[in-house]
C-alpha cells in the first residue's frame, strides 16, 4: 500500500509541475502578446522615424549657431 500511495503521490506531483508550467507558458505569451499590441510594429518605425528627425534638427541647429 505504501508504494501505491508513494507512486500516486510521485504522478500528482510531476502532474502539479506540469500544469504550473502550461500557466506560466501561457501568462508569459499573454503578456508578450499584450506587448506586442501596446507597441506594434507601426509604433517602433514611428518611433525610429522620430528619433531619426530630432537627431538630424539637432544637427542643423548645431551646424547653423556654428557649434
Amino acid at each position: 500500500m505504501d508504494a501505491e500511495c508513494y507512486f500516486a503521490e510521485c504522478m500528482m506531483r510531476e502532474r502539479l509541475a506540469d500544469v504550473q508550467a502550461s500557466a506560466e507558458l501561457a501568462r508569459l505569451l499573454r503578456q508578450s502578446n499584450e506587448h506586442s499590441r501596446r507597441h506594434g510594429a507601426g509604433g517602433r518605425f514611428i518611433l525610429g522615424l522620430t528619433t531619426i528627425r530630432n537627431a538630424v534638427n539637432s544637427l542643423w541647429h548645431h551646424a547653423a549657431i556654428g557649434e
